[in-house]
């Protein structure tokens, strides 16, 4: 059995009633996300001379779209963003899925998961991009189950998707707007990959694990034996898939939280200096240690001492703020925020620590304590999701009320976001 079977038999088991759950809680939150766009990266998606009638260009649409806030789902584990690319390749082709959606879905993040967890650590030494390496590979996979391929033509799409990807990650550096593409490519590229495999284009049996394959070309792993491991021993990676409550990295997430609870404690007060320590793993992602002055919001929302600065300011993550991030106050806060690398912490806890001279208040989180809350919690709560991602409240509650039914029907939900206009 090759290794794109395996991932193949993984995309196709279907996902368990708590991963249904799940789902539905990463897809309101994604198309909620896709909801708040509200700046230049809309500006940017509406411009494209694409065609949404055909399933790639609208793959390529929808994968920008709900990355666009960058508040759509992300797994730590693989510093990958799951439902851009899986969501947007189950919407463009809506019209085939019937109502596979849930399935789709599940497919995608099962392979996205495990193909990033084995790997993300390589990608981010080598600078590649995680969602563009290996967002096409959960793309094609949720792509597949929503043409009901077989298990042979998912296994191919799969594979096709392996030898298109790429993606760096030069564009947190720079202030560039690489990243968004990445995601619309991605999420493209999946979508084509189970077409050509519908319209009898054949992939390497072997494109993962062939001595000139996928794995070996980009990480140095011929045979694939890293990602055979991971297959062997990963669970389900859905319920490991983080919501975002603010449009910013995910690594800067807890901090940012941090920084808005102790704004909310200290409400009257000018921010003070502060320090935030993170894991030496997520310091050393690109973008992760940016300052000001920012050429635009891409690199504005990875530097995590600007994202606490925007959080000691205004007790939330504007997207208006990321727009304008050399605002001078803003600057002058993050200025007086210190980043630690700190050897001792493991990565999704951070410290931020308030104060000078030795009298710090201190105040620590973990992404499991923030980032999954259930689909009763999310439900019950639509207001709070919307006014999080700035998405009006009537189509977050419309997009819930679809996912409640127990089989969402990817059509609805796709003319529910065509219908929400970017603002």
């Amino acid at each position: 059995m090759t290794v794109a079977h395996a991932l193949a038999d993984r995309a196709l088991y279907g996902p368990a009633q708590a991963d249904v759950d799940r789902l539905r809680t990463l897809t309101m939150c994604n198309l909620a996300a896709a909801g708040g766009e509200l700046g230049s990266m809309g500006k940017l998606i509406e411009a494209l001379p694409l065609d949404r009638s055909r399933p790639p260009d609208a793959a390529f649409l929808y994968g920008m779209r709900l990355h666009a806030r960058t508040q759509d789902d992300f797994f730590p584990a693989g510093r990958v963003h799951v439902g851009a690319v899986t969501l947007a390749a189950s919407l463009a082709l809506a019209d085939s899925s019937e109502r596979r959606l849930v399935e789709a879905l599940g497919a995608g993040y099962e392979v996205l998961c495990i193909v990033s967890a084995a790997y993300s650590a390589r990608a981010q030494a080598s600078g590649l991009r995680p969602t563009g390496v290996f967002g096409p590979l959960g793309a094609a996979a949720s792509a597949a189950v929503a043409l009901d391929l077989d298990r042979a033509g998912a296994a191919n799409a799969i594979a096709l998707a392996a030898t298109l990807a790429g993606g760096t990650n030069a564009a947190w550096l720079a202030g560039s707007d690489e990243w968004l593409l990445e995601a619309g490519v991605a999420a493209r590229l999946g979508v084509e990959a189970a077409l050509f495999t519908q319209a009898g284009a054949h992939a390497s049996p072997e494109a993962l694990e062939s001595a000139a394959g996928w794995a070996r070309a980009f990480f140095d792993d011929e045979g694939a034996g890293m990602l055979i491991e991971t297959l062997a021993a990963a669970e389900t990676g859905i319920r490991a898939v983080a919501i975002k409550p603010y449009p910013v990295s995910g690594i800067a997430q807890v901090p940012t939280h941090l920084a808005c609870l102790a704004r909310r404690r200290r409400a009257d007060e000018e921010p003070p200096a502060a320090t935030i320590r993170i894991s030496e793993e997520e310091a050393s992602y690109p973008g992760s240690t940016n300052s000001g002055t920012f050429v635009s919001r891409s690199d504005a929302l990875m530097s995590v001492v600007f994202c606490v600065a925007c959080g000691l300011l205004d007790g939330k993550v504007r997207l208006e703020r990321l727009e304008h991030p050399n605002e001078q106050h803003a600057l002058e806060v993050a200025s007086r925020v210190k980043l630690v690398a700190d050897p001792l912490l493991e990565e999704n806890r951070a410290i931020l620590q308030l104060g000078t001279n030795g009298s710090e208040t201190a105040i620590e989180a973990t992404a499991a304590q923030l980032l999954y809350p259930s689909w009763a919690q999310s439900a019950a709560h639509t207001q709070v999701v919307a006014a999080r991602s700035e998405a009006p409240a009537g189509f977050v509650a419309s997009v819930r009320d679809e996912l409640a039914q127990a089989r969402p029907d990817a059509v609805k939900l796709r003319s529910l976001l065509e219908a929400e206009p970017i603002r």
